[in-house]
C-alpha cells in the first residue's frame, strides 16, 4: 500500500474509527512479529529474532498510545 494513502485515510476517517483501527493492526502485527521471533531462533537469525522484538516493542507502544487517546464529544468533532 502507499504511504501516501495511508496518510489520506488517516485523515478523512473519524477519530474513534481511526483509533480502533490502530489498536486492531497494531495488535495484529505485534503477534505476527511475536510469531515471526519465536519461529527464527537460530544462531544464524539472531538479528531477525532482534528486529521482531524491536517491532513488536515499537508497535505495542503504538497500540498503548491509541488506548490512552483522549475522548472527544461527538460534537467537538
Amino acid at each position: 500500500m502507499d504511504e501516501r494513502f495511508l496518510i489520506m485515510l488517516s485523515v478523512l476517517i473519524t477519530a474513534p474509527v481511526n483509533r480502533i483501527l490502530n489498536m486492531v493492526f497494531a495488535a495484529m502485527y505485534t503477534l505476527l512479529m511475536i510469531l515471526v521471533g519465536r519461529g527464527s531462533i537460530s544462531e544464524w537469525r539472531s538479528f531477525y529474532v532482534f528486529l521482531a522484538g524491536m517491532e513488536a516493542i515499537i508497535t505495542s507502544m503504538i497500540f498503548s498510545k491509541a488506548l490512552k487517546w483522549p475522548r472527544l464529544p461527538v460534537d467537538s468533532l
